[in-house]
């Protein structure tokens, strides 16, 4: 629920810098999709890693997403095309507890490459911060680190701004109410404190309407809840 808010503790490694900055720094514009593009991304899992508890979503930024786990060997090749400006992919592992990670990672026509690490995040109640680690990465963004995603940086600096006015009350209410959506009175509240949250991040975002990772942020951030909203006009 919180992944956006709270995903700022993935850890920082170091990333192809030529094609990062090539990629995230270029003005990323939207438009009708034209001719497909093709990625291919190669995952490593080291020795952390159960590879039958991995699968992957991607869209390609026309139809529905595709879904998919990897097998059962150390290496899987994702290909797909993509009619986007990039693709997105999201790899998740399912640990022995049944408690799942994951990541976000922007992909382009450069051939990529993961290598997966998984370590337990523990003493902590929201899993919705429990990400999927890696060890090594090549032409692929992670999609939500402020260094690699300068999109992503300008995010947080705006929501840190404006957190006592909209996040801490939505975060205070849900760790209040956890069962809330069982509740029509709590629901509604619930409502009024998410749709202010969105406001919020829709105001900056209708400041770079032609950026790619806004559409992008849009569609996979500010209306993930659309099922509790679903009713209100």
């Amino acid at each position: 629920m919180f992944k956006a808010t709270l995903l700022s503790v993935v850890a920082v490694f170091l990333v192809g810098a030529a094609y990062t900055q090539e990629i995230v720094n270029r003005s990323i514009k939207t438009g009708a999709p034209g001719p497909p593009k093709t990625f291919n991304l190669t995952l490593k899992f080291d020795s952390t890693i159960n590879p039958k508890r991995v699968w992957y979503h991607y869209d390609n930024g026309r139809g529905p997403g595709v879904d998919d786990t990897v097998g059962a060997g150390k290496t899987a090749i994702i290909k797909g095309e993509y009619y986007s400006p990039l693709a997105s992919v999201t790899i998740s592992y399912m640990d022995t507890t049944h408690t799942i990670y994951g990541n976000d990672f922007f992909i382009g026509e450069k051939p990529a490459s993961i290598t997966l690490h998984f370590k337990p995040i523990t003493g902590h109640n929201d899993k919705n911060i429990w990400l999927l680690g890696y060890t090594s990465i090549k032409n692929a963004i992670l999609i939500f680190d402020t260094l690699d995603n300068k999109g992503w940086g300008r995010i947080i600096k705006m929501r840190e701004k404006y957190s006592k006015d909209v996040a801490t009350p939505l975060y205070d209410f849900t760790q209040r109410n956890p069962n809330f959506n069982k509740n029509d009175s709590l629901r509604t509240i619930f409502n009024n404190y998410y749709k202010a949250y969105i406001r919020r991040d829709m105001s900056y975002l209708k400041q770079y309407p032609d950026d790619y990772y806004s559409f992008w942020f849009f569609i996979n951030q500010s209306s993930q809840l659309n099922s509790f909203l679903a009713k209100d006009k």
